[in-house]
């Protein structure tokens, strides 16, 4: 008898339901009949109490094509002052209580921490390229007909946005779309919205390098996406998928 491989078997069943039938497979942290509460417990004191800004610095080493270190380093600096402020405006909270000063900062830097994390995460030096047998291009396809579709949209959507262009898969519904913030606590794409690629289109990402020709940045930007790190974002999506469980 020949083994299946589980990824065809996930193929299958994403072209044949759709990813709303995946709703089946969230997988519950609380209670899970393979952990003890004590596990569980464990796993909740591993949080830290502080955020760690992450090490982007290979990019800066070899950055990617059309981006010179100067770009990235100086981009990476504003990144860990989004951490240092999210730090600094929850131990305020902790110690003065919650103000609307504290509600707005919190959100915003962490807004400005996650998406920058994402972003950076999803550019390379060496990108892998999408591939064309998997799953997200299955999902690309059905949704934008074709990879073409998607990256045209997608520029577009940078060429608009004021501040993030996010494509990424929809918990609600389970279809892929692409999503704009001006701000880094406009939180609804964060809420619902499962990041598979975050590009970031404010200024600051690109006028060392291109001035203001944010085009020019957006070409290179979509040739320095690194696919293998989006395909396995999707996949994680679809694991928390919540169109059949959520409440409304």
């Amino acid at each position: 008898m020949t083994e299946t491989n589980p990824s065809e078997l996930n193929r299958r069943d994403f072209l044949k339901f759709g990813a709303g039938a995946l709703a089946t497979t969230l997988i519950p942290l609380v209670n899970s009949p393979n952990s003890s509460l004590a596990e569980e417990i464990t796993t909740l004191n591993k949080v830290k109490n502080s955020i760690q800004a992450k090490d982007f610095s290979p990019l800066v080493t070899i950055p990617p094509a059309g981006m010179s270190s100067r770009q990235i380093n100086e981009h990476l600096g504003l990144y860990r002052k989004y951490v240092n402020s999210l730090n600094k405006t929850q131990e305020t909270e902790k110690k003065t209580g919650i103000t609307h000063d504290t509600l707005i900062n919190k959100g915003f830097a962490y807004g400005g921490t996650l998406l920058h994390e994402l972003y950076f995460g999803n550019l390379s030096a060496k990108p892998a390229q999408l591939n064309y047998q998997s799953l997200l291009m299955k999902a690309i396809e059905r949704d934008y007909g074709a990879y073409e579709g998607l990256i045209n949209n997608f520029r577009e959507a940078g060429l608009n946005a004021r501040g993030w262009a996010i494509f990424g898969l929809n918990l609600m519904d389970g279809k892929l779309n692409i999503y704009g913030m001006d701000s880094h606590n406009e939180g609804s794409a964060l809420m619902f919205i499962w990041p598979i690629i975050v590009l970031d289109v404010y200024e600051h990402a690109y006028m060392i390098d291109h001035g203001t020709n944010k085009a020019a940045y957006l070409e290179n930007f979509m040739k320095n996406i690194d696919w293998s790190i989006g395909e396995a974002r999707f996949l994680q999506g679809l694991k928390t998928i919540t169109s059949n469980t959520l409440i409304i």
